[in-house]
């Protein structure tokens, strides 16, 4: 009987702890932040606007700049030559970066994400 009753214990908490896993996904929540922030996000918008809806990038390229690898396995080419671009991050569990590339005119000319 003394052995049942921590054997029963243990496996309540096992099952709440795997139905609760299963509820609740952190990753989840910090792709939907991507996601919306992403939304937000349109052709042609200027830096401003998106710095004021996203706050300040944690990473700044200037147009002709090195490019660290973790940028240019996600953009394409013809984006990573002749524009800047702006990684802003994304917190959570599993946090993000949203890439936002800005032609010469400062304007959004395309979006992308990578994990960090």
């Amino acid at each position: 009987m003394k052995l049942t009753l921590p054997l029963l214990l243990a496996i309540c908490c096992v099952a709440l702890g795997w139905i609760g896993g299963c509820l609740f996904n952190p990753y989840e929540t910090t792709r939907e932040r991507l996601i919306e922030s992403w939304r937000l996000i349109e052709p042609g918008m200027p830096v401003e606007k998106v710095d004021s809806i996203l706050g300040l990038p944690m990473y700044d390229f200037s147009a002709g700049s090195g490019r660290p690898g973790w940028v240019a396995e996600v953009l394409p080419e013809e984006i990573m030559k002749g524009h800047s671009i702006r990684a802003y991050y994304i917190d959570g569990f599993g946090p993000q970066f949203l890439l936002v590339a800005f032609d010469a005119s400062d304007q959004v000319a395309f979006v992308g994400s990578t994990d960090t």
